[in-house]
Protein backbone atom coordinates (compact mmCIF):
# COMPACT_ATOMS: atom_id res chain seq x y z
CA UNK A 1 0.00 0.00 0.00
CA UNK A 2 2.29 2.54 0.76
CA UNK A 3 4.25 2.21 -2.46
CA UNK A 4 1.15 3.22 -4.23
CA UNK A 5 1.76 6.80 -2.14
CA UNK A 6 0.56 8.30 0.54
CA UNK A 7 -2.19 10.73 0.60
CA UNK A 8 -0.60 13.97 1.60
CA UNK A 9 -3.01 14.75 4.34
CA UNK A 10 -1.91 11.67 6.04
CA UNK A 11 1.69 11.72 5.41
CA UNK A 12 2.61 13.16 8.84
CA UNK A 13 0.38 11.21 10.59
CA UNK A 14 2.16 7.76 9.26
CA UNK A 15 5.41 9.11 8.99
CA UNK A 16 5.24 9.39 12.65
CA UNK A 17 4.23 5.70 13.31
CA UNK A 18 6.17 4.22 10.63
CA UNK A 19 9.25 5.32 12.60
CA UNK A 20 7.23 5.09 16.03
CA UNK A 21 8.25 8.65 16.84
CA UNK A 22 5.77 8.95 19.58
CA UNK A 23 7.74 6.93 21.91
CA UNK A 24 10.39 9.06 21.98
CA UNK A 25 11.46 11.05 25.37
CA UNK A 26 13.52 13.27 23.46
CA UNK A 27 10.73 15.04 21.84
CA UNK A 28 10.39 16.72 25.87
CA UNK A 29 14.07 17.54 26.03
CA UNK A 30 13.66 19.53 23.13
CA UNK A 31 13.92 22.84 24.59
CA UNK A 32 16.63 22.08 26.81
CA UNK A 33 18.81 20.53 23.63
CA UNK A 34 18.21 24.12 22.37
CA UNK A 35 19.92 25.82 25.14
CA UNK A 36 23.23 24.38 24.93
CA UNK A 37 25.68 25.30 23.16
CA UNK A 38 26.82 23.04 20.09
CA UNK A 39 29.97 23.15 17.90
CA UNK A 40 28.31 23.41 14.80
CA UNK A 41 26.37 26.62 14.91
CA UNK A 42 28.31 28.40 12.66
CA UNK A 43 28.42 25.81 10.57
CA UNK A 44 24.90 25.10 10.16
CA UNK A 45 23.79 29.01 9.93
CA UNK A 46 26.93 28.93 7.13
CA UNK A 47 25.23 26.33 5.26
CA UNK A 48 21.45 26.97 5.16
CA UNK A 49 22.20 30.63 3.77
CA UNK A 50 23.38 29.24 0.99
CA UNK A 51 20.97 26.05 0.60
CA UNK A 52 17.80 27.81 1.82
CA UNK A 53 17.92 30.43 -0.90
CA UNK A 54 19.05 28.62 -3.93
CA UNK A 55 18.59 24.69 -3.96
CA UNK A 56 15.12 23.72 -5.51
CA UNK A 57 13.78 22.15 -2.73
CA UNK A 58 13.33 25.13 -0.71
CA UNK A 59 11.88 27.63 -3.34
CA UNK A 60 9.96 29.90 -1.79
CA UNK A 61 10.08 28.63 2.10
CA UNK A 62 13.54 30.55 3.27
CA UNK A 63 11.25 32.38 5.66
CA UNK A 64 9.03 29.65 7.07
CA UNK A 65 11.65 27.14 7.11
CA UNK A 66 15.06 29.31 8.18
CA UNK A 67 14.86 29.25 12.13
CA UNK A 68 13.41 25.61 12.75
CA UNK A 69 15.38 24.33 11.02
CA UNK A 70 18.30 25.51 12.37
CA UNK A 71 17.11 24.50 15.38
CA UNK A 72 16.67 20.77 14.43
CA UNK A 73 20.03 20.39 13.44
CA UNK A 74 21.82 22.74 16.17
CA UNK A 75 19.29 20.41 18.89
CA UNK A 76 20.69 17.27 17.66
CA UNK A 77 24.38 18.26 17.21
CA UNK A 78 23.79 18.46 20.62
CA UNK A 79 21.95 15.15 21.50
CA UNK A 80 24.71 13.15 19.68
CA UNK A 81 27.47 15.11 19.75
CA UNK A 82 29.45 11.66 18.11
CA UNK A 83 27.90 12.76 14.73
CA UNK A 84 27.07 16.04 15.20
CA UNK A 85 25.92 17.84 12.26
CA UNK A 86 26.50 16.81 8.45
CA UNK A 87 24.91 19.35 5.34
CA UNK A 88 23.06 15.98 4.10
CA UNK A 89 20.53 16.69 6.97
CA UNK A 90 19.56 19.78 6.31
CA UNK A 91 17.93 18.24 3.29
CA UNK A 92 15.76 15.33 5.35
CA UNK A 93 15.06 17.96 8.20
CA UNK A 94 13.90 20.53 5.58
CA UNK A 95 11.70 17.92 3.92
CA UNK A 96 10.00 17.08 8.14
CA UNK A 97 9.60 20.62 8.70
CA UNK A 98 7.70 20.73 5.26
CA UNK A 99 5.41 18.13 6.45
CA UNK A 100 4.73 18.76 10.53
CA UNK A 101 5.52 20.97 13.08
CA UNK A 102 9.03 21.14 14.33
CA UNK A 103 8.94 19.24 17.59
CA UNK A 104 7.60 16.19 15.75
CA UNK A 105 9.72 16.94 13.13
CA UNK A 106 12.40 16.37 15.17
CA UNK A 107 11.16 13.30 17.10
CA UNK A 108 10.84 11.36 13.57
CA UNK A 109 14.26 13.30 12.20
CA UNK A 110 15.61 11.52 15.38
CA UNK A 111 14.39 7.95 15.01
CA UNK A 112 16.08 8.12 10.71
CA UNK A 113 19.20 8.50 12.78
CA UNK A 114 18.85 6.07 15.04
CA UNK A 115 16.80 3.07 13.78
CA UNK A 116 17.26 3.85 10.13
CA UNK A 117 21.20 4.30 9.17
CA UNK A 118 20.94 7.58 9.05
CA UNK A 119 23.42 7.95 11.93
CA UNK A 120 26.20 5.67 10.47
CA UNK A 121 26.13 7.46 6.94
CA UNK A 122 27.00 10.61 8.39
CA UNK A 123 29.55 9.65 10.89
CA UNK A 124 32.89 11.39 9.88
CA UNK A 125 34.73 8.38 9.03
CA UNK A 126 31.80 7.59 6.40
CA UNK A 127 32.62 3.92 6.63
CA UNK A 128 29.37 3.24 5.97
CA UNK A 129 28.89 5.45 3.06
CA UNK A 130 31.91 3.81 1.41
CA UNK A 131 30.29 0.70 1.65
CA UNK A 132 26.59 1.24 0.29
CA UNK A 133 28.45 3.23 -2.20
CA UNK A 134 30.58 0.06 -2.94
CA UNK A 135 27.61 -2.32 -2.95
CA UNK A 136 25.59 0.05 -5.46
CA UNK A 137 28.45 -0.48 -7.77
CA UNK A 138 28.35 -3.64 -7.77
CA UNK A 139 24.54 -3.68 -8.66
CA UNK A 140 25.17 -1.48 -11.76
CA UNK A 141 28.27 -3.88 -12.04
CA UNK A 142 25.85 -6.93 -12.56
CA UNK A 143 22.76 -5.22 -14.11
CA UNK A 144 24.04 -2.25 -16.27
CA UNK A 145 27.33 -4.17 -17.10
CA UNK A 146 27.29 -1.60 -20.41
CA UNK A 147 26.89 1.31 -18.44
CA UNK A 148 29.67 0.50 -15.82
CA UNK A 149 32.13 -0.41 -18.72
CA UNK A 150 31.65 3.86 -20.09
CA UNK A 151 32.09 4.76 -16.68
CA UNK A 152 35.25 3.16 -16.24
CA UNK A 153 36.36 4.42 -19.42
CA UNK A 154 35.37 7.80 -18.29
CA UNK A 155 36.92 7.57 -15.05
CA UNK A 156 33.46 8.28 -13.52
CA UNK A 157 33.48 7.45 -9.95
CA UNK A 158 29.90 5.98 -8.99
CA UNK A 159 30.60 8.04 -5.76
CA UNK A 160 30.23 11.48 -7.78
CA UNK A 161 26.62 10.97 -7.83
CA UNK A 162 25.76 8.05 -5.36
CA UNK A 163 27.17 9.79 -2.08
CA UNK A 164 24.28 12.46 -2.63
CA UNK A 165 21.98 9.76 -2.97
CA UNK A 166 22.58 8.39 0.31
CA UNK A 167 23.33 11.80 2.05
CA UNK A 168 19.78 13.26 1.22
CA UNK A 169 17.64 10.51 0.24
CA UNK A 170 17.36 12.22 -3.13
CA UNK A 171 16.01 14.89 -1.96
CA UNK A 172 18.65 17.07 -3.64
CA UNK A 173 18.16 15.79 -7.40
CA UNK A 174 14.52 14.56 -7.34
CA UNK A 175 11.55 16.75 -7.67
CA UNK A 176 10.19 17.23 -4.56
CA UNK A 177 7.01 15.34 -5.13
CA UNK A 178 8.65 12.44 -6.43
CA UNK A 179 11.21 12.58 -3.36
CA UNK A 180 8.07 12.45 -0.90
CA UNK A 181 7.01 9.11 -2.29
CA UNK A 182 11.11 7.77 -1.97
CA UNK A 183 10.90 8.82 1.93
CA UNK A 184 7.81 7.15 1.94
CA UNK A 185 8.88 3.67 1.38
CA UNK A 186 12.05 4.58 2.99
CA UNK A 187 10.30 5.11 6.29
CA UNK A 188 9.31 0.99 5.64
CA UNK A 189 12.14 -0.60 3.52
CA UNK A 190 14.85 1.68 4.87
CA UNK A 191 18.47 1.95 2.25
CA UNK A 192 17.21 -0.69 -0.01
CA UNK A 193 15.32 2.10 -1.55
CA UNK A 194 17.97 3.70 -2.19
CA UNK A 195 19.65 1.08 -4.18
CA UNK A 196 16.11 0.23 -6.65
CA UNK A 197 15.38 4.08 -7.30
CA UNK A 198 19.37 4.92 -7.93
CA UNK A 199 19.45 1.37 -10.62
CA UNK A 200 15.98 2.95 -12.12
CA UNK A 201 17.21 6.40 -12.66
CA UNK A 202 20.25 4.73 -14.49
CA UNK A 203 18.29 2.75 -16.15
CA UNK A 204 16.15 5.47 -17.23
CA UNK A 205 19.28 7.82 -18.26
CA UNK A 206 21.54 4.92 -19.41
CA UNK A 207 21.28 6.04 -23.06
CA UNK A 208 21.77 9.42 -22.83
CA UNK A 209 24.38 8.69 -20.04
CA UNK A 210 26.09 6.69 -22.78
CA UNK A 211 26.76 9.80 -25.05
CA UNK A 212 28.26 11.78 -22.56
CA UNK A 213 31.88 12.51 -20.19
CA UNK A 214 32.14 12.46 -16.68
CA UNK A 215 31.21 15.77 -16.61
CA UNK A 216 27.84 15.58 -19.06
CA UNK A 217 27.15 12.55 -16.77
CA UNK A 218 26.97 14.71 -13.45
CA UNK A 219 24.45 17.13 -14.73
CA UNK A 220 22.11 14.33 -15.78
CA UNK A 221 21.94 12.68 -12.24
CA UNK A 222 22.26 14.93 -9.87
CA UNK A 223 20.50 17.64 -11.56
CA UNK A 224 16.64 18.29 -10.62
CA UNK A 225 15.71 19.52 -13.69
CA UNK A 226 16.90 16.90 -15.36
CA UNK A 227 15.00 14.20 -13.44
CA UNK A 228 12.13 16.19 -14.36
CA UNK A 229 12.85 15.84 -17.93
CA UNK A 230 13.50 11.88 -17.45
CA UNK A 231 9.76 11.53 -15.95
CA UNK A 232 10.09 12.04 -12.72
CA UNK A 233 7.31 14.59 -12.05
CA UNK A 234 3.32 13.25 -11.63
CA UNK A 235 0.70 13.86 -14.85
CA UNK A 236 -2.55 14.91 -14.10
CA UNK A 237 -3.17 11.17 -12.83
CA UNK A 238 -0.69 11.62 -10.29
CA UNK A 239 1.46 8.82 -11.86
CA UNK A 240 4.99 9.28 -13.11
CA UNK A 241 6.28 7.60 -16.25
CA UNK A 242 9.02 6.15 -14.06
CA UNK A 243 6.17 3.79 -12.42
CA UNK A 244 5.39 2.49 -15.89
CA UNK A 245 8.99 1.18 -15.85
CA UNK A 246 8.19 -0.16 -11.90
CA UNK A 247 10.41 2.70 -10.44
CA UNK A 248 9.06 1.50 -6.92
CA UNK A 249 9.49 -1.94 -7.19
CA UNK A 250 13.07 -2.52 -9.32
CA UNK A 251 14.29 -5.93 -8.29
CA UNK A 252 17.75 -5.92 -6.42
CA UNK A 253 19.76 -8.75 -6.12
CA UNK A 254 20.25 -8.64 -2.19
CA UNK A 255 22.62 -11.92 -2.48
CA UNK A 256 24.72 -9.87 -3.80
CA UNK A 257 24.40 -6.66 -1.56
CA UNK A 258 25.44 -9.15 1.19
CA UNK A 259 28.22 -10.64 -0.64
CA UNK A 260 29.25 -6.92 -1.10
CA UNK A 261 29.33 -6.04 2.35
CA UNK A 262 32.06 -9.04 3.00
CA UNK A 263 34.87 -7.83 1.04
CA UNK A 264 34.33 -4.25 1.75
CA UNK A 265 34.88 -4.38 5.29
CA UNK A 266 37.66 -7.21 4.18
CA UNK A 267 39.43 -3.61 2.95
CA UNK A 268 38.84 -1.53 5.73
CA UNK A 269 39.68 -3.63 8.01
CA UNK A 270 42.75 -5.36 6.65
CA UNK A 271 43.82 -2.89 4.04
CA UNK A 272 43.46 -5.30 0.72
CA UNK A 273 41.58 -3.62 -2.00
CA UNK A 274 38.92 -4.87 -3.80
CA UNK A 275 36.77 -4.44 -6.85
CA UNK A 276 33.23 -5.73 -7.16
CA UNK A 277 34.31 -8.30 -9.82
CA UNK A 278 36.85 -9.81 -7.40
CA UNK A 279 34.16 -10.05 -4.70
CA UNK A 280 34.01 -13.86 -4.62
CA UNK A 281 37.61 -13.73 -3.97
CA UNK A 282 37.50 -11.78 -1.42
CA UNK A 283 34.52 -13.09 0.35
CA UNK A 284 36.34 -16.53 0.97
CA UNK A 285 39.30 -14.47 2.32
CA UNK A 286 37.15 -12.29 4.66
CA UNK A 287 36.00 -15.92 5.91
CA UNK A 288 39.43 -17.46 6.21
CA UNK A 289 41.03 -14.30 7.96
CA UNK A 290 37.61 -13.53 10.21
CA UNK A 291 38.01 -17.93 11.50
CA UNK A 292 41.35 -17.40 12.60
Amino acid sequence: MIRKGIHPHFRPTVWQMLCNSHSLSVQEQYTELLQNTSPSEKLIQRDLSKLLPHHPLFQGLQDRLQQPLYNILKAYSVLDRDVGYHQGSVFIAGLLLMQMPEEQAFGVFVRLMQDFRLREIYRTHMVELGCCTFQLEGLIQEQLPDLYSHFRTQAFKTSTFSSSWFLTLFLSCLPLTAANRVFDIFMCEGLDIVFRVGLAILQLTETELMKLDAEGMTQVITNSSYMTVYGFTPDVTGHTPSEKFHFWSSVINTDLLDELFMPFWSNFLFGRPVTPGKVHQCSICFFSISEK
